[in-house]
């Protein structure tokens, strides 16, 4: 017998929480509520050029700004939320998450950065990258990751870290059945086992099982 977790898909947000929807970005209702953000009616995002995966935002008392979208209130709850139609997709790791079928996947923890008065969320690699296996040329040299191959058929073969091009063009993998790609580009090798480990267990936890070639490396490399 085997068992697993059973994977919630309307797993509640709760505190402080960003979440990213095809509607929008969506702040929680707690969150306006305890930061007195209730009369707030603007919103400006920021990005960080050496770390994709931080995205920032303040709050502001009018959208006036040529760089602010509106804040607007739900009918059904406290929420509030902003269309980021052109932020999510020009951003390819927001626009890989918005597509992600678990809402608890794309629900953020919302942080304070007093040092330079912004609210910020840490957003976790989804190998928002990809080429086919025939193109694997394309991936950048000397860059490492987390990467995820796949079949023709869109089963997951197998989940590693590492040098990602130089581990694509490894002897043994030519003959996995390969046709895709998937990878995310992290800066050292303590977020690439970070990460590996995650989609691992999440793997495991989903299906009970190991991808294919998971399970007869032992390991992801």
């Amino acid at each position: 017998m085997t068992i697993r977790p059973i994977v919630i898909e309307r797993k509640p947000s709760a505190g402080d929480a960003l979440s990213i929807s095809k509607s929008g970005i969506t702040l929680s209702a707690r969150f306006i509520r305890e930061k007195n953000l209730e009369d707030k009616v603007g919103i400006v995002f920021f990005r960080d050029d050496e770390d994709e995966y931080w995205l920032g935002f303040r709050i502001i008392d009018e959208n006036n700004q040529s760089d602010s979208l509106g804040l607007v209130s739900t009918s059904k709850s406290s929420n509030r939320y902003v269309k980021a139609s052109e932020i999510i997709n020009k951003t390819p790791v927001l626009a890989r998450i918005q597509k992600l079928p678990f809402k608890a996947d794309r629900t953020f923890e919302i942080q304070k950065d007093t040092k330079n008065d912004l609210w910020f969320i840490r957003l976790r690699p989804v190998f928002e990258r990809h080429v086919q296996w025939s193109d694997k040329k394309l991936i950048p040299e000397d860059v490492m990751g987390v990467y995820r191959y796949f079949a023709k058929d869109e089963s997951l073969l197998y989940i590693g870290k590492g040098w990602i091009r130089k581990r694509a063009y490894s002897a043994e993998r030519e003959s996995w059945g390969i046709h895709r790609v998937e990878f995310s580009i992290l800066p050292n090798d303590d977020e690439c086992l970070r990460w590996e480990s995650f989609y691992i267990d999440e793997y495991r936890n989903r299906f009970g099982v190991l991808p294919p070639y998971n399970r007869i490396s032992g390991h992801g490399q």
